[in-house]
């Protein structure tokens, strides 16, 4: 029986590229032995938020981002297989993960940048689809 493979997607805050890249993984994904989830290598206690624009451009294409941000952890970082950073802003210090990291490098937008928004939406799709046909 294979085992199950559990990816994590990282963002600077949780609150943007990782969110997206877990909820379009866990509505993509087809194959029950692949799980999903996210978390920020630096949250920012005063805005432990997704962007309302974020959100509702989510909801029109059929995602639901669900939880909080949460912080990333060395602990949190082994209960995964492999670690995709989806963001540009994120440093490079990952030395003591076993696992495997994949680096997506995509750039922020402000969360009042709705055509910003929208295009790293798509981006991120066009990424996560790559993804869960290369794990498949």
């Amino acid at each position: 029986m294979k085992k199950v493979k559990k990816i994590l997607f990282v963002c600077m805050h949780n609150r943007f590229r990782s969110k997206v890249a877990e909820a379009v993984f866990s509505r993509l994904n087809t194959n029950k032995k692949l799980k999903a989830g996210s978390a920020g290598f630096l949250l920012d206690q005063d805005r432990l938020f997704i962007a309302p624009k974020v959100i509702e451009e989510m909801n029109k294409r059929g995602y639901k981002i669900k939880g909080n941000p949460r912080q990333l952890t060395k602990e949190l970082a082994e209960k995964f297989d492999i670690l995709v950073v989806s963001a540009d802003n994120v440093p490079k210090n990952f030395t003591d993960f076993s696992g495997k990291i994949l680096r997506w490098n995509i750039k922020d937008c402000s969360s009042k940048d709705t055509e910003c928004i929208k295009k790293r939406i798509d981006a991120i799709e066009k990424k996560v689809e790559v993804l869960i046909a290369e794990l498949d």
